[in-house]
């Protein structure tokens, strides 16, 4: 439970240590999956998809899936 309440809270905005951790880890990710030509500008699309909600949905429809 706690840890849905982190990934909850951090892909509706909240700042701090624990963002910046998600956004390394996505932009890494993003950046090994060629969706972003370096690491800095994975890190900058892994932050627009969580600033602009795109994260949070994308979780949402996982649990409405899982849940179904």
């Amino acid at each position: 439970m706690e840890n849905a309440a982190i990934t909850k809270a951090i892909l509706s905005g909240k700042k701090g240590a624990r963002r910046d951790a998600v956004l390394m880890n996505a932009g890494a990710a993003l950046y090994i999956a060629d969706k972003a030509p370096t690491m800095a500008e994975g890190i900058a699309l892994a932050a627009e998809l969580v600033d602009s909600g795109k994260a949070m949905q994308v979780l949402e429809c996982l649990i409405a899936e899982s849940n179904a």
